[in-house]
């Protein structure tokens, strides 16, 4: 089944369509009479007025079958028919590629024959179809489709004629008015003790999904969600008039399709009598984006503050630990020096002392790492080794790994080859991506860490960490869209996002293995040529 594609001017179509007021309003003999004439002139079984809604075909006539008022859209005919200007015709619906696999073809009623013509107003909006059909293949003939195409055209002066005369309804019975009819804002005239809906403008029908009827039959709580009924109830009952008190308040509006939108409502009188007041919705949803567009602003500012005067802080620390670490450095060289002088005296200094000089060096070269880690620089794509940044970046917390005495396995395949990158951010990225397997295994009795790389293709290299851990929860799934969001007590805040930022950023691809269910694993893969 091919659906109909959409008018360019649907949205005003459909507000034509739902200013006539004749959706979902009962049968009427003008109507059945033209659908009965029309089946005997063109000798058909099935004939229909049809109006096109946004998800439905609704009957307002129909002659041949009962108990069906409408279908979906996506399975009729007549979507096509409003696309054009004359007579739309299926000869043989079960050859017809567009309709062969219709539930109305291939199923009850099995349908085969189609003819409409579209029902378009002065203006030029198709809002439904004049048809006729029928259970075996057919074809019109020309006098029969120009009885069709007239027929169709007094369909329409009927439905004009509802359209005008709801027109001036409004305006005498409600003193609304244009004004109202084409208010971007949802207006509702409501019955204070009923609760019932008496008018919606357009907007308010456009916005919901549903026709003026339809929304006759609901109460305005039924269309609202988050709302303080209970207070707004309580002032109707206690201050019927509620002239000088309007009421404003923030709550979400329901469509007919079940999705839900914010908006900012006043109730007020109406100014006609006491018995109805006005319900005026805002839809507020690009002032909510907004706002959370600053929020998130704001929020990556003051971590890019954090980041920063952290990044000056670790930089002066590591500065002023140099100088230490060197002078410890060259102590132990000096009492080196000394025992191996007087050689079999303080002999068994010399094993610690050495150990000590090694150890020193060690602690110099991670605080160098980590001064060029967080110091702020540009990226730098160069040819970067796998197993000498896993090396550094494990370096880093290997204090962390001891501790918790994680079992550690780091599997390198042979003759891995360089590849471009910048050394520094990828190193970002496995820092990251290890921290977040050692927090989420800190309560765990078996502690695994895996890391691999590979080569996967002639020119792609994969990493991979596996953990023992929770597993990927929702939290971590949120930060790869919540840029610089840590909800972890010790997390950094640079996040599943700007990890993936980076490895995009070089042309790679990070992702979470949802096969592995025994903890988490993630991978991220970069190519090996620029």
């Amino acid at each position: 089944m091919q659906p109909s594609r959409l008018q360019n001017n649907e949205i005003d179509r459909l507000s034509v369509l739902y200013d006539v007021d004749i959706l979902d309003t009962p049968a009427e003999s003008a109507f059945d009479a033209i659908t009965q004439a029309i089946s005997k002139l063109c000798d058909m079984p099935l004939s229909f007025v049809c109006l096109v809604d946004s998800e439905r075909v609704w009957f307002k006539s129909a002659s041949g079958i009962d108990g069906i008022d409408e279908i979906h859209r996506d399975i009729g005919f007549c979507p096509h028919t409003i696309m054009q200007q004359g007579i739309f015709e299926v000869k043989n619906a079960s050859t017809d590629t567009r309709f062969s696999s219709s539930p109305l073809v291939v199923e009850a009623p099995h349908l085969q024959y189609y003819a409409g013509a579209p029902l378009i107003t002065k203006d030029g909006y198709a809002l439904g179809t004049l048809c006729v059909m029928d259970y075996q293949p057919r074809e019109l003939g020309a006098k029969e489709k120009e009885q069709l195409q007239k027929l169709a055209s007094t369909v329409t002066a009927l439905i004009e004629a509802k359209r005008i005369k709801e027109i001036k309804r409004l305006s005498i019975n409600h003193r609304l008015g244009d004004i109202v009819e084409i208010s971007p804002h949802e207006i509702y005239l409501v019955d204070v003790d009923s609760e019932k809906i008496n008018y919606a403008n357009r907007t308010a029908q456009l916005n919901l999904g549903y026709s003026l009827n339809i929304l006759k039959q609901l109460r305005w709580k039924n269309i609202l969600s988050n709302a303080p009924t209970d207070l707004i109830s309580k002032h109707l009952s206690t201050n019927r008039s509620f002239y000088s008190t309007p009421i404003e308040f923030q709550a979400s509006q329901k469509r007919k399709d079940g999705s839900e939108y914010p908006v900012e409502c006043i109730l007020q009188a109406s100014g006609l009598n006491n018995n109805e007041f006005l319900l005026i919705s805002n839809n507020i949803t690009q002032r909510k984006r907004s706002e959370s567009r600053e929020r998130t602003l704001m929020n990556n500012i003051a971590h890019m503050n954090r980041i920063n005067a952290t990044s000056a802080l670790a930089s002066g620390l590591a500065h002023e630990l140099n100088q230490p670490l060197t002078a410890v450095t060259q102590y132990c060289d000096a009492a080196l020096s000394i025992v191996e002088k007087n050689q079999g005296e303080n002999e068994a200094l010399l094993e610690p002392i050495q150990k000590a000089a090694t150890q020193t060096i060690r602690a110099a070269e991670i605080v160098k790492r980590f001064r060029a880690f967080t110091e702020k620089r540009l990226p730098i794509r160069k040819l970067a080794h796998a197993e000498e940044l896993l090396n550094e970046t494990l370096l880093l917390i290997n204090h962390d790994i001891l501790q918790q005495k994680i079992k550690l396995d780091v599997n390198i395949e042979d003759n891995t080859p360089s590849f471009y990158a910048d050394p520094v951010q990828i190193q970002q990225v496995l820092l990251n991506l290890i921290t977040n397997s050692l927090q989420a295994m800190e309560n765990k009795l078996n502690k695994h860490l895996i890391v691999d790389c590979a080569c996967v293709t002639e020119n792609t290299i994969e990493f991979t960490i596996t953990d023992t851990g929770d597993g990927i929860d929702q939290v971590l799934l949120d930060d790869l869209i919540a840029p610089a969001s840590s909800k972890k007590p010790n997390g950094t805040g640079l996040g599943l996002c700007v990890c993936k930022y980076i490895i995009e950023s070089h042309n790679g691809k990070l992702w979470s293995d949802v096969s592995y269910t025994d903890g988490a694993r993630m991978k991220f893969s970069i190519p090996l040529s620029k």
